[in-house]
């Protein structure tokens, strides 16, 4: 088969705004929301919040079920690890009262990257990703400012384990 037309076609079916509502929606739907009723995470309304995320797509899915769970006007900051200046973070760590950070591991695909519109892009966008030890260490630096951590791994519970000397949660 020609993979050139094979591409093309995908693009033109998965670069569409449809296509990419629904992605955002699954994004959402992906979510396992842990309600405030029972208290169960060290959020309240009234906090500044920063997340550190793998993506810009995951910080907004996060941003609106946080917002949605606790307050609109909750001050949300976030770090994408795919766009990550080491400064800026710190910078959000240091004003933050709660510091939420998440890592996906194994390596995101292409089309939990955003889709399948520019498979050259997403796969580059998915090698700078920064790795684990770099969460570790922005969530580390969150408590040793005795910030609020919490670790939440996106797809591999063993992960959680690593993450256990640094997070309250």
């Amino acid at each position: 088969k020609d993979l050139v037309k094979e591409v093309a076609a995908a693009k033109h079916i998965l670069a569409t705004p449809a296509s990419k509502d629904i992605e955002r929606k699954l994004a959402e739907d992906a979510i396992t929301l842990v309600s405030q009723k029972r208290k169960v995470l060290p959020i309240n309304a009234s906090e500044i919040i920063h997340l550190i995320m793998p993506d810009q797509a995951k910080c907004l899915a996060l941003e609106s079920a946080l917002k949605s769970e606790l307050f609109a006007e909750t001050l949300i900051t976030c770090t994408s690890t795919q766009s990550y200046n080491a400064l800026d973070a710190q910078k959000a760590i240091a004003n933050a009262d709660v510091v939420l950070g998440a890592h996906i591991a194994p390596r995101q695909s292409a089309a939990e990257m955003g889709g399948m519109d520019d498979l050259v892009s997403n796969n580059q966008k998915s090698k700078d990703i920064i790795g684990p030890e770099v969460v570790y260490e922005l969530l580390k630096q969150a408590k040793n400012l005795y910030k609020k951590v919490i670790f939440v791994s996106l797809r591999t519970p063993y992960e959680i384990a690593q993450f256990s000397k640094v997070a309250d949660v």
